[in-house]
């Protein structure tokens, strides 16, 4: 577990830092990084993370002028309480009309055949869609960046 959280950290540090600098003005501000006890969301005790995306460049350029300032970025929201973990989407410009939510819930060694992982209401149960993630899998579409394929990945300090 201990591993995982700082693999974690490292790998959403190495993205929004990848994301960052590219413009003045563009990529991902971090407002705040800190721990937490209490949520409005009754998760547990974990790492909240608060995030603006700047997309301006993202935006083609013929629909640039078209927009205020307030729609060229989204606001993330979440709470890292692994293996449990809510993140939240907001754009500010579209005001409520725009939230996407993302829970997640790791479960080790299962395959999707785990029903109740984030205790779901009967109708969510019903609409709900399940990814199986194997990042294991030989696939010759994927293009690893050199040394973080995780096929061949050796800790030096676990030697796993």
């Amino acid at each position: 577990l201990a591993e995982y959280k700082i693999a974690q950290l490292y790998m959403t540090s190495k993205s929004s830092r990848e994301e960052t600098g590219i413009k003045p003005g563009e990529g991902v501000e971090i407002l705040r990084n800190e721990p937490y006890v209490d949520n409005p969301h009754s998760m547990p005790p974990g790492q909240y993370t608060e995030k603006v995306f700047h997309l301006r460049s993202k935006i083609p350029a013929f629909v640039r002028p078209l927009l205020p300032k307030s729609a060229t970025f989204v606001r993330e929201y979440s709470w890292n309480a692994f293996p449990h973990c809510l993140t939240i989407y907001e754009q500010p410009f579209l005001d409520a009309r725009f939230h996407v939510s993302v829970e997640t819930q790791h479960r080790e060694a299962n395959k999707g055949d785990d029903d109740a992982a984030v205790a779901m209401s009967k109708d969510d149960m019903a609409i709900r869609k399940v990814e199986i993630l194997d990042i294991g899998r030989d696939d010759e579409a994927v293009k690893w960046v050199s040394g973080e394929d995780p096929r061949d990945f050796v800790s030096t300090k676990t030697g796993r």
